[in-house]
Parts: C-alpha cells; sequence; structure tokens
C-alpha cells in the first residue's frame, strides 16, 4: 500500500511540473475567451465579422384606462443613427396632458421639446 501512494505522489509531482513547464511556455496563447485554462490542443481561432447595419425601426403605443385615469401613447423612429419621436401623459393633477417631442443624433446629442395641453 505504501509503495501505491508513492508512485501516486510521483506521478502527481511530473504531471504539475509538466503542467507549469507547459503553462509558461503558453502563457498568454490559448483558453477559452481569454481565460487562463490552457489546453494542449490546438486551437483556431476565427476572426471577427464586423457589420455595418443601418439602424432603422418605428413604433407606436397607446394606452387609454378610462376607469384608472391613465392615458399615455409613444411614437418614435430611428433611421440610420437619427431618431426623433414623441410621447404624452396624463399629467397627476388629471386636467394637463404633457407632451415630450425629441430628436436625437450623434451630432447634436439629444434635444427635447416640452409643451402642455388641456385634457378634455
Amino acid at each position: 500500500m505504501r509503495k501505491f501512494i508513492v508512485v501516486i505522489a510521483a506521478i502527481l509531482v511530473v504531471a504539475e511540473a509538466q503542467y507549469h513547464e507547459y503553462e509558461h511556455k503558453e502563457q498568454g496563447k490559448g483558453g477559452f475567451g481569454g481565460s487562463k485554462f490552457i489546453t494542449p490542443v490546438d486551437i483556431h481561432h476565427e476572426q471577427a465579422v464586423h457589420l455595418k447595419a443601418h439602424p432603422e425601426y418605428h413604433y407606436d403605443y397607446h394606452v387609454a384606462d378610462h376607469k384608472h385615469k391613465d392615458y399615455k401613447s409613444k411614437h418614435e423612429e430611428r433611421d440610420g443613427y437619427k431618431v426623433k419621436g414623441s410621447y404624452s401623459l396624463l399629467e397627476p393633477d388629471h386636467k394637463t396632458i404633457r407632451v415630450v417631442d425629441y430628436v436625437s443624433d450623434k451630432k447634436t446629442g439629444f434635444i427635447a421639446k416640452v409643451s402642455y395641453k388641456k385634457h378634455q
């Protein structure tokens, strides 16, 4: 039994020494996702593909809850890096509707115009 334990210990010492030697030679190379996991398998990394898409969307939604007096709406559209839209909501006084019209792009940033109108 004692001979068996000595053999196992020797195998572990050799394996650890080989691991550290391999890790030292391959430092900064392998692994998955930049992790510290080192593998002796040859890993072929694919080149990243950068697509330049032209983002474009538009959407609307409206809520008219007469029971809880919740009225709001939003409209927004995007064409490339230019976004424009508006939203409105009933103020807590239940007499005024706040309307916010906005535009945004890379050059000018976000610009909003706020106005109020009487609720009917």
